[in-house]
């Protein structure tokens, strides 16, 4: 987190057990007044399964504590939300909070970015119709955001193996997107992130303004010489992202900073190493990027 911010609020729920004890013992950068503490939940878990290769095959987990990240438990801090420079949600959230947060958003002219998760949730942050700032799915979480959109199976490209086609879903998806989301970063694993946004690529991404020609660019992935596992590279890619949104970094600055974060994740046991920070990432940093013309 850059320095000249304070803490980020971070409004969430563990269990009154070991696992959650750790967990906040290791979250000092965080202001953790908003984390309930609860004696009938056990803290949230997720095991995932982890091909040789680095790739997740599969997860199971238990997140039945998020259900006590009610709308009213967050509303005890509606006066620090509503002076916020972006609020970051998820989609393990219930409904009704994930509505009132929009909402707050909203009265308040505050950027939101939506992390969908896990496919079967990508769609919750649009079901209340606001349009969203800043969204971060994989592929398969795209697909399905779209198909609760309403875009038919004729509408989709065909789901197909070869980088060409993913590339070409992926933009299409994107495009199509652009009626409920300001700016979409899309993680395609070894391909890249594609970027399709609403806003110029030399302002600050935080300040996207919104143009009428969405425009996508193709950043590549991180270059790594030890590969272990990609379980927390989209979250620690979109940490950094963040953290450069909050230095005011135009796009692909926020992306360099991003994929910095994303390759310690990738190279690293742990889901987010102990050793990211602020101070980790190399600031100034600019992402290549390709552009994807509309006629691809």
């Amino acid at each position: 987190m850059p320095r000249d911010h304070p803490p980020p609020l971070f409004i969430s729920a563990v269990g009154n057990d070991s696992t959650g004890e750790s967990l906040l013992s290791n979250l000092k950068h965080l202001d953790t007044r908003g984390v309930l503490i609860s004696s009938d939940e056990s803290t949230a878990s997720y095991t995932g399964i982890i091909d040789k290769k680095g790739e997740c095959l599969m997860g199971i987990g238990d997140m039945a504590a998020h259900m006590l990240i009610t709308a009213e438990h967050v509303q005890k801090f509606q006066s620090t939300l509503e002076n916020c420079p972006i609020f970051v949600i998820d989609g393990n959230i219930p409904q009704d909070t994930m509505d009132y947060i929009l909402r707050v958003a909203k009265q308040n002219g505050i950027p939101v970015w939506f992390e969908p998760t896990d496919a079967k949730k990508a769609y919750k942050a649009f079901i209340s119709g606001h349009v969203i700032d800043f969204a971060s799915p994989n592929l398969n979480e795209l697909r399905t955001l779209m198909e609760n959109q309403g875009a038919s199976q004729s509408q989709l490209t065909p789901r197909e193996d070869p980088p060409s086609a993913i590339l070409k879903e992926a933009f299409e998806l994107s495009h199509m997107a652009m009626s409920i989301v300001n700016t979409l970063f899309v993680t395609l694993g070894k391909l890249g992130v594609m970027v399709t946004s609403k806003g110029s690529i030399n302002d600050p991404l935080i300040k996207c303004c919104s143009t009428k020609c969405a425009t996508t660019r193709l950043y590549p992935p991180p270059i790594v010489s030890t590969f272990v596992s990609v379980s927390g590279a989209g979250d620690c890619f979109a940490a950094g992202v963040g953290a450069g949104m909050l230095k005011n970094l135009p796009e692909s600055e926020c992306v360099a900073a991003g994929t910095a974060a994303a390759a310690m994740s990738i190279a690293a046991h742990s889901t987010v190493p102990s050793e990211l920070n602020a101070e980790s990432i190399p600031w100034g940093s600019t992402a290549k990027y390709q552009i994807i013309p509309n006629n691809f």
